[in-house]
């Protein structure tokens, strides 16, 4: 089995040119921990994800002091959720996604999923195009299900 036959099609996807804002909007809409951003182009432009938000919200030094608590700052916090939701998506999208080829077999998916670390795996064609995306779950039930 391919990954062109086990993805979804119907992905949701964002422009990079949106809005912060309009991309939380759907982002909560649809309560998913991240979406592909996908140029006018058709190709992946980036990742726009749960972890790119708190990364622009939260005080810069958190990833270097890792388990140190600090007490919070509402209004510090307020104000970058302000000044954040009013960037472009491709200002703060993570840029170096991990991508498969639509002839990629089951086995190479679940490979670069697991040395990757990766929930979702985009789907492009020999273009760079995106055509779908594949979850872990789907990964895993196609796996089990041929064993059955």
């Amino acid at each position: 089995m391919k990954a062109i036959d086990i993805m979804l099609k119907q992905a949701q996807t964002l422009s990079p040119e949106m809005s912060v804002k309009e991309a939380l909007d759907i982002f909560f809409k649809i309560k998913r921990t991240g979406l592909l951003v996908v140029d006018s182009s058709g190709k992946i432009a980036g990742t726009f994800t749960e972890k790119d938000i708190l990364k622009q919200i939260l005080p810069a030094y958190i990833s270097n002091v890792g388990g140190f608590v600090y007490q919070d700052n509402p209004k510090g916090i307020k104000n970058k959720v302000a000044d954040f939701v009013n960037l472009k998506v491709r200002d703060v999208m993570f840029k170096d996604v991990v991508t498969v080829d639509e002839g990629a077999t089951i086995s190479e998916v679940a490979r670069i999923m697991i040395t990757k670390n990766i929930r979702q795996l985009p789907v492009i064609d020999k273009s760079g195009k995106f055509l779908g995306v594949i979850g872990r779950h789907k990964v895993v039930s196609m796996l089990v299900e041929s064993e059955a």
